[in-house]
């Protein structure tokens, strides 16, 4: 009788990669691919880290909307939570 198991070590600085499993024994990403089928248009070499698909961001999340305060500003709001348009 045997036992077996996924990232059976007695040291505790061994864990289980699923990236590297994933470029070692699926690097075209098929079985990925097989059972989410959103995948299956992405190049092969991307669909074990599909992240990596998207494009970089042109401005960093910190810098956000510099016109975020002003937007949401109550002051600024009309009679039915609408922008006033003052002329």
């Amino acid at each position: 009788m045997a036992a077996l198991g996924v990232g059976n070590d007695p040291r505790e600085d061994r864990y289980f990669s699923i990236p590297k499993q994933a470029q070692t024994y699926d690097p075209e990403g098929e079985y990925v691919a097989y059972w989410l089928a959103e995948l299956d248009g992405l190049p092969k070499e991307k669909r074990n880290f599909p992240g990596k698909a998207y494009i970089e961001q042109v401005v960093p999340l910190k810098f956000g909307n510099p016109n975020r305060n002003r937007q949401n500003n109550p002051s600024r709001r009309g009679k039915f939570g609408g922008h006033s348009h003052r002329r």
